[in-house]
């Protein structure tokens, strides 16, 4: 990524440093040590823009994938769009944005996980200017996050034995129709 476009990268970082990302994406210090932050954000610009092809390597997609992001996109752009979604969350649901509700139904951890990086932030990244145009935006994220936990679909995202690639296939193809006003 610095190669391709130091700006981008550097402001890549800085976004995935932003108090509201690492709340809502429960960035621990070892977390940090480890750049898990800049992978959670690098998974959500990606998946906002680009579509995984079955068949493919998930980490190879991702550093693929990036660099075409940002060899397409202007990151003022693309820092808008994800950006945007981060502070929806963080400011309708603090902390708990991407955690499961207590009422969840069983067999979904109470915890963060990938799914609701790919469901629901990606989701809600990618239409941003159709939520926006509802005439409650707001209102409309709220329903739509509390109502996602409870689709049979999100709860066999995570089964176990389900391979990284198929979970991701489930993921953002469900939060792109479920987050879609327009569906």
């Amino acid at each position: 990524m610095v190669l391709a476009d130091v700006d981008f990268t550097n402001k890549l970082r800085r976004f995935a440093q932003r108090e509201d990302f690492q709340k809502i994406f429960r960035i621990t210090e070892d977390q940090k040590q480890n750049q898990k932050d800049l992978e959670y954000a690098v998974r959500l610009v990606v998946h906002t823009y680009e579509e995984f092809q079955q068949g493919r390597d998930v980490q190879e997609f991702l550093d693929q994938a990036i660099l075409k992001v940002i060899g397409e996109h202007r990151s003022d752009d693309v820092l808008r769009q994800t950006g945007w979604s981060v502070e929806t969350l963080h400011r309708l649901f603090g902390d708990r944005a991407l955690i499961p509700p207590e009422d969840r139904p069983a067999g979904i951890a109470p915890r963060f996980s990938l799914r609701a990086l790919e469901g629901i932030c990606v989701g809600l990244a990618r239409h941003k200017d159709a939520i926006l145009a509802t005439e409650n935006p707001d209102g409309f994220v709220r329903a739509k996050v509390d109502g996602f936990w409870h689709q049979p679909e999100v709860a066999e995202m995570s089964s176990p034995g389900l391979r990284g690639t198929v979970r991701l296939q489930r993921s953002v193809a469900f939060g792109s129709r479920w987050f879609n006003p327009d569906a």
